[in-house]
């Protein structure tokens, strides 16, 4: 239990001093994010936030693996691929956040850490259709497992375009697979999803709205990266079909907005690696929302998601399953408040 307690304050802690001690870096040498027609900051911005999200994260990591050598020797192989997997990631950000990298390139870095994770055995062997059963996927397992990666690493990337979404929404997704970790007994997951809690809560405090810091690729790459990294230990070290449909619910919100954006320029005769300015945010933004509300938003559908994905994995809890029903219907009705109000408010003005 004291390695868990551990990781979620270690990481915390960690997170604030070398988020601080990276904003003042960035400032000193000039390393900056300016504002340009597709950002919506208004000031430049120090924008290496990434380097403490990555140290934070494995220096807690790393010492509660050290200390707890029943994880680290039992999931030695893994634990060995997600670091060789991470690393490739990390000095694809930051690389990309210091020079900026041809979209063409990242994809080729992104493959290469993907491979090195399946070859360290990663791999999405069973896939669960809904309402349906668990198939075996066979040889199928390999595209599939390099797709579900490709996707969530840079569906991260796409949602970080406003200040505190891509933390705050980390937060809630790793809560989330907490839960994975917990019903289920994945000691790794609940290591994992501990170290991204604490690492994003302490970011967080200093890229809330307004931003003082930007975490950069090389913060959304290797947010992306984990959470992809988890989505796929959860059918590999459990078997049940659950575990395999539970992260995409917990990742709802970013893989959505991938396959809006990806679908969205397609159809308008657009590179799908074009950026622009037609995100879901940048919609609620032009409709008079402020960046806390949208971001608030957000995170409330999240918490639903997560809610929902919780009360899945309790579902035979009948006390446990009734309070998130009873959580789960409060934060819908919230939403809906939010949205009445704020498009009533809307049309008053109009007036």
């Amino acid at each position: 239990m004291e390695h868990y307690i551990f990781i979620l304050f270690g990481s915390f802690i960690f997170s604030l001093i070398l988020t601080y001690t990276v904003k003042k870096f960035c400032m000193r040498h000039n390393l900056l994010d300016y504002p340009n027609e597709r950002k919506i900051h208004k000031n430049p911005t120090p924008r290496l936030g990434g380097v403490a999200i990555f140290l934070a994260f494995n220096l807690s990591l790393g010492m509660v693996l050290i200390h707890e050598g029943a994880i680290l020797y039992s999931d030695f192989n893994y634990l060995l691929g997600f670091s060789l997997g991470g690393s490739v990631i990390f000095c694809l950000g930051v690389y990309d956040d210091l020079k900026s990298l041809k979209a063409i390139w990242k994809i080729i870095y992104q493959s290469l850490a993907i491979l090195i994770l399946i070859l360290f055995g990663f791999r999405i062997n069973i896939l669960y259709i809904p309402f349906y059963k668990a198939i075996s996927l066979g040889l199928v397992s390999f595209p599939i497992t390099f797709l579900w990666c490709l996707v969530i690493i840079n569906a991260f990337n796409l949602i970080d375009g406003l200040d505190g979404l891509a933390a705050g929404l980390s937060v809630i997704a790793a809560i989330t697979l907490l839960g994975v970790g917990v019903f289920h007994n994945i000691k790794l997951v609940s290591l994992i999803s501990l170290g991204m809690v604490g690492t994003c809560l302490g970011f967080l405090k200093y890229n809330y709205p307004p931003a003082k810091i930007f975490m950069g690729d090389s913060g959304s790459l290797y947010l992306g990266y984990v959470f992809a990294v988890e989505g796929v230990i959860c059918p590999v070290k459990s078997y049940t079909t659950m575990a395999i449909f539970v992260p995409l619910l917990a990742l709802g919100i970013p893989i959505f907005e991938t396959f809006l954006s990806f679908f969205r320029r397609i159809l308008n005769n657009k590179r799908f690696y074009h950026a622009d300015k037609r995100h879901l945010f940048h919609f609620m933004l032009e409709k008079g929302f402020s960046q806390k509300l949208t971001i608030w938003i957000f995170y409330i559908i999240s918490i639903i998601l997560s809610i929902t994905t919780w009360t899945v994995l309790a579902r035979r809890h009948k006390l446990i399953f009734s309070y998130l029903l009873l959580g789960l219907g409060i934060l819908i009705l919230m939403l809906a408040y939010y949205l009445f109000t704020k498009g009533l408010n809307s049309k008053l003005n109009k007036k």
